[in-house]
């Protein structure tokens, strides 16, 4: 008596433990197929089109700038300072130490030519002459220019547009000297610039559309 007693009072207590067990399968069923649900629903629109991807954004690109003149005792004859422009997606309009990069000057260097931020918010004193300018991935976008060269050098301007999502089948590279000595070029459709210094400086401007 007292074994079926026992045997009676121990039954409801598995018959509990499996309906637990039953309701814990049924839960995590359950959310196994609500998820599934999401991730089908995350590849089509509400209309049964297909959704836009997120991070769809250009990636990010550089447009590169050779600034040169003649030289003989620069290697290859000709000093140059390389100048590159461009976009990124963890970039600010604003100085960035993990993309943008100082200009190093001398005054008796051949040539002199950088990004200017002379008076723009975001670059301090040491920041408003660069050789490397990234900037967030915002377009159009433009980049002023400053070149200096002795007086009586021939400069050239020469110039890589970029390749993939932003190129010259997508966008439109415009460079020009806004003193009206060298006429808009089309960096897409020219070849390189080339003008005489007076050993001032010269003013340039690249927009990206």
């Amino acid at each position: 008596m007292h074994t079926l007693t026992a045997a009676l009072n121990h039954k409801p207590s598995s018959i509990n433990q499996m309906t637990r067990a039953i309701h814990g399968l049924v839960l995590v069923f359950g959310m196994l197929g609500l998820f599934a649900c999401q991730d089908r629903g995350s590849s089509s629109s509400p209309d049964g089109g297909a959704a836009p991807q997120i991070g769809s954004k250009p990636a990010g690109w550089r447009l590169t700038l050779q600034i040169s003149v003649p030289e003989s005792g620069a290697d290859g004859g000709v000093a140059y300072n390389r100048l590159s422009a461009g976009v990124g997606e963890t970039a600010t309009d604003g100085f960035d130490n993990a993309g943008d990069v100082r200009a190093l000057l001398y005054t008796d260097a051949p040539i002199q030519a950088y990004f200017a931020h002379a008076g723009d918010a975001g670059y301090d004193t040491n920041s408003q002459q660069l050789w490397q300018d990234l900037r967030s991935l915002n377009l159009p976008a433009e980049w002023r220019i400053e070149v200096v060269a002795a007086s009586g050098r021939t400069v050239t301007v020469s110039w890589v547009p970029p390749a993939g999502g932003v190129s010259c089948a997508t966008h439109q590279f415009m460079l020009w000297n806004t003193e009206g000595q060298l006429p808009q070029t089309d960096l897409c459709a020219s070849g390189p610039l080339t003008y005489a210094a007076d050993g001032q400086i010269r003013h340039f401007v690249l927009r990206v559309s």
